[in-house]
Order: C-alpha cells, then structure tokens, then sequence
C-alpha cells in the first residue's frame, strides 16, 4: 500500500510539471531576429546595466539590469505568459536572468546566443533612444 501511494506521488509530481509546459530555448542572432520581426508584438529584455543600454540596444527592448538588487521584483511584476527575448552583452548574464525567470513561472523565452557581441558582430541594427 505504501509503494502504491508514493508511486501515485511521483505521477502526480511529474504530471503536474508537464502541465505546466516551459520552453526555454538559446538561438541564433538570425533565428532572434526573425522572430522578432514576425512576433505581433515582441516582448525584448535587456538584462544589461544601463550605461551599457545607452550605448546601444535592440529597438523597443526593455532594460532591466540583473545586477540591480530590484531585477527580481521588476521581473517578477510581468506577465509570466507572454514569450520573452533575453539578451545581455555576451551570454552568460542572460542565462541568469532565464534561470531567475524559470523559477518565478515564466512560460517561454528565447536567449539571444552570443548576445549583444554577437548580435553587433554580425551587422544587426541597435538603437541608442531609450525605451521604457
């Protein structure tokens, strides 16, 4: 009876994650590109610090620094059910921000590969206005 219940336990636990459907991908400049131009309305984060925004960032990206002591309480306040695009300067910040973001229930974001070294490298448009 007790094998029967803790195996009923682990059902229940991994039923529950699978319901709740999580995509969490890494892609290519190209591929975030496209995306961003085929999305009704894309929603772009800039985990970068905000000098580094200034100096350049994809058009209509939000900046949310991951080393502000608020980035989770910022983060937290959006809409865990929308895609998310995140990129940082060279990768490993935002994969940071997308395992914060796992955590707090978010559904689906795509991770700029390379970042915005990447992104500038391979002849990609930044803009220097900032977006709130």
């Amino acid at each position: 009876m007790k094998k029967r219940l803790l195996l009923l336990s682990i059902l229940a636990v991994i039923f529950s994650y699978n319901t709740k459907a999580q995509t969490f991908k890494i892609i290519s400049t190209a591929v975030f590109s496209d995306s961003l131009q085929t999305q009704q309305k894309p929603l772009l984060l800039d985990v970068r610090t905000p000098a580094e925004f200034s100096e350049g960032h994809i058009r209509k990206a939000l900046n949310i620094d991951l080393k502000s002591e608020s980035f989770k309480t910022e983060v937290d306040q959006l809409d865990k059910n929308k895609t998310y695009y995140v990129y940082c300067r060279s990768g490993k910040r935002s994969a940071l921000a997308v395992e914060q973001m796992r955590v707090l229930g978010f559904k689906t974001i795509y991770e700029l590969d390379g970042g915005m070294l990447k992104w500038v490298s391979e002849g990609m448009q930044t803009v220097k206005e900032v977006v709130k």
